[in-house]
């Protein structure tokens, strides 16, 4: 039997925000006077995203979500 572990990921959009204040959350807790940076936190998650390939785990991708993410995966050198 074979198998594969594929990561599925998505990008932070423009509403990114340390919203989930929930008690337990303690990353959020811990950064809930922080500004956000929404360019830096999907920056941060298309390098995840080539570590990921790099390391040999194949990316998710869903059909249905627009080919600008794509473009913007390309630009970091992630080849789908």
């Amino acid at each position: 039997m074979n198998a594969w572990e594929v990561n599925f990921d998505g990008l932070v959009g423009l509403t990114h925000h340390y919203a989930g204040l929930s008690f337990g959350n303690e990353a959020s807790t811990r950064h809930r006077f922080q500004v956000s940076n929404p360019r830096l936190a999907a920056k941060q998650g298309l390098l995840k995203m080539k570590a990921l390939a790099d390391a040999g785990f194949p990316p998710g991708r869903d059909p249905a979500a627009r080919a600008s993410v794509y473009s913007g995966a390309a630009s970091v050198g992630i080849q789908w």
